[in-house]
């Protein structure tokens, strides 16, 4: 049987999860079911051994997802300039890969040897 923990509120305590909340025992709402997608865009954008916009910033994006076509890998960034030491992820040949719910900024990337197309799905 576990030992029962007792912590003082106001007071940290490494055994017990202070949980903040609004004066008054006012409910805070939290979202738990992200809304759904209506619409996609699929866009191949071509191997490239520079930085390349593979998605633009868009405040409606809901979701998106790139595959690799190709036989070497895309170095790709959440963010403006990818580089081969700069970048998000190193999506491999015949690899796939999610981009974390709730981004809606640029997304880049490039190839060390431009050798095949990623294929870029926006959903809003």
């Amino acid at each position: 049987m576990a030992a029962e923990i007792a912590g003082l509120a106001g007071t940290p305590s490494p055994q017990v999860l202070s949980v903040q909340g609004v004066a008054g025992g006012t409910p805070i709402p939290v979202g738990t079911t992200p809304l759904p997608s209506t619409s996609t865009v699929v866009t191949k954008v071509p191997g490239a051994i520079v930085n390349t916009t593979l998605l633009a910033a868009n405040a409606a994006r809901l979701g998106a997802t790139l595959y690799n076509s190709g036989n070497k890998a895309w170095f790709v960034k959440l963010g403006a300039t990818s580089t081969l030491t700069s970048y998000t992820v190193a999506i491999q040949r015949d690899a796939y890969y999610e981009v974390p719910y709730g981004y809606t900024g640029i997304i880049t990337g490039l190839q060390a040897v431009a050798n095949g197309d990623i294929y870029v799905t926006e959903l809003t």
